[in-house]
């Protein structure tokens, strides 16, 4: 909720100060504050902002590169069970997993994982963290989710 909130106030400023001939660093801040705010709560979605004589728009994208998760075949049903739990739902399906980071001691990844709901063909990106228990075996950690989109899946 706090994530369409935002969005929503990112849209609304940059169409007031893009239309308003006020400037575009105005607009451009909005955007770079969004990208804080979203980083800050681990949203696997950023913006990057485009500014032209009409003034500023801003597209999405996923953070991370497409890759191969780490994860093998049960810590990736364990991280599906923990996706569809929070998604109210059981009938999804992994579309696409990102690597985002790994810490200097090995011992955590962060990737983003974009499932699509079945029932309404939505795609959301949820970002994940797998870490390398002192007891063994892994633990994970969902940090942030947002609504994806297709053209999100090709950059």
């Amino acid at each position: 909720m706090k994530i369409k909130v935002l969005i929503g106030n990112l849209l609304l400023m940059t169409f007031i100060v893009g239309c308003s001939g006020l400037g575009n660093s105005t607009a451009l801040a909005g955007v770079k504050i969004a990208n804080e705010k979203l980083e800050k709560d681990d949203s696997p979605v950023r913006y990057v902002a485009n500014e032209s004589q009409y003034g500023v728009s801003f597209q999405p994208y996923l953070i991370g590169k497409t890759a191969p998760s780490i994860a093998d075949s049960v810590l990736k049903n364990d991280a599906l069970t923990l996706i569809m739990q929070k998604e109210n739902t059981q009938d999804i399906e992994l579309v696409q997993t990102r690597f985002v980071s790994r810490n200097s001691d090995s011992v955590s990844f962060k990737e983003v994982w974009i499932v699509k709901r079945k029932k309404d063909s939505e795609l959301h990106a949820h970002t994940i963290q797998f870490i390398q228990s002192p007891q063994g075996g892994t633990d994970m950690k969902l940090s942030g989710a947002a609504r994806a989109f297709e053209e999100m899946l090709k950059k």
